[in-house]
């Protein structure tokens, strides 16, 4: 029996813009999205149906899961009637903001495209990712990107940023729907230019990187979960370059100055959050084993 594990890479907004709703409630965003090594692990095999099983750290349940949810889309829209049994390891904390059940998805498209040999190209499947959720199409990429429009204009970024790098998940999560309504609500403010960030990622230049990083969505939700802002305050006070909320949170990353100083600022996390994780920048797109 055929059987193919690949990895779901967790992502990071290094920056974050929102620019206007549409009709349909959705957002127009401008955003840099970086993957990090962090990953969930999936082994997908042959099977008469289409199944998914669930393990790992984190605990999350098969009902409206994205995984199963672009398994049969791609089925669908595939013609076939192939099956599979996906066996998901969650290692990425889920409400996070850090994309891990769209990396889930897009893992999953990717690894059905090769065991069903269907040779779908990845404008093909970053088509049918739109469909799961906006993070798909960046996560079928992976690396560093500029991502426009709802999340479906996807621009691979030419990038030497390399940084080790801490995730702090605070106890609680919270609703992407929420928190973009609560930011319509709020006044915008002024941010660095997107054109900036790119010069500087292109460079390498981490403490560039770390000096522009921007999220609009954050100054809200800090408002109204104010141990976000704890944990930005801590982990600057433990040496990080730059930290930030990701995406619509909760949790929030840290740029560290060496590896060192990466453990450095999680133990001084230790009691704020339960789940904190070290990890760095990747750049590959999704790896098949």
């Amino acid at each position: 029996m055929k059987e193919i594990k690949i990895e779901a890479h967790a992502k990071i907004n290094l920056y974050l813009d929102v620019l206007s709703k549409k009709e349909d409630g959705y957002h127009n965003i401008r955003s840099i999205m970086q993957s990090v090594s962090l990953a969930d692990e999936l082994v997908i095999s042959n099977d008469k149906d289409l199944r998914l099983t669930l393990s790992g750290k984190f605990k999350v349940t098969s009902k409206r899961n994205l995984a199963l949810k672009a398994a049969k889309i791609l089925q669908v829209e595939s013609g076939g009637k192939q099956g599979a049994l996906i066996c998901l390891a969650k290692n990425i904390p889920i409400g996070a903001g850090l994309g891990g059940g769209s990396a889930d998805a897009a893992a999953t498209l990717i690894g059905l495209n090769q065991l069903w040999q269907l040779n779908l190209s990845l404008k093909d499947l970053q088509g049918m990712g739109e469909k799961v959720g906006a993070d798909v199409p960046f996560c079928l990429q992976g690396g560093t990107c500029l991502v426009e429009g709802i999340g479906e204009k996807v621009s691979p970024l030419s990038c030497d940023f390399n940084a080790h790098v801490v995730i702090a998940k605070p106890p609680f999560n919270l609703s992407t729907k929420k928190v973009y309504s609560n930011f319509d609500e709020a006044q915008k403010f002024h941010v660095p230019t997107i054109e900036s960030m790119i010069a500087v990622l292109h460079d390498g230049n981490v403490s560039g990187v770390s000096s522009l990083i921007t999220n609009v969505l954050e100054r809200e939700v800090i408002l109204q979960n104010p141990l976000i802002g704890k944990i930005k305050e801590k982990a600057l006070q433990a040496g990080a370059q730059g930290a930030l909320m990701s995406g619509s949170g909760s949790s929030v990353f840290a740029i560290a100055r060496s590896k060192k100083n990466a453990f450095e600022i999680a133990d001084s996390l230790r009691g704020l959050c339960k789940h904190i994780l070290i990890t760095t920048t990747y750049h590959s797109g999704v790896n098949i084993f």
